[in-house]
């Protein structure tokens, strides 16, 4: 979050936005919609992020402890615990980050 977002939050007009990364191609994009609940038609704004990558995976921690490589699962409402995100580079390099969410 940048400091513009934390002093609309302050001011109580953070407002939730709809985000997706994804691979295309060898490109990382990011994938911007500016609101949660959106039309079909909708397009988002897509901005990449780093392009040279070979694999990229999103994992998720179940309240359980389990890594999981989908979320949600069907009739499970809980939030992941944390997302783990894995890049490999073109020439094998690993990168590897893990968000914690609560």
């Amino acid at each position: 979050m940048d400091r513009h977002a934390v002093r609309r939050a302050e001011r109580g007009r953070l407002h939730a936005r709809r985000l997706r990364v994804r691979a295309r191609g060898d490109t990382l994009e990011l994938a911007y919609w500016p609101a949660i609940d959106h039309t079909n038609a909708a397009t988002p704004v897509v901005y990449p992020l780093v392009s040279g990558i070979a694999a990229f995976k999103l994992e998720y921690l179940a309240q359980s402890g389990a890594w999981r490589d989908r979320w949600p699962l069907l009739g499970e409402d809980d939030v992941p615990r944390a997302v783990r995100l894995t890049l490999t580079i073109a020439d094998g390099e690993r990168i590897e980050r893990w968000f914690a969410l609560r």
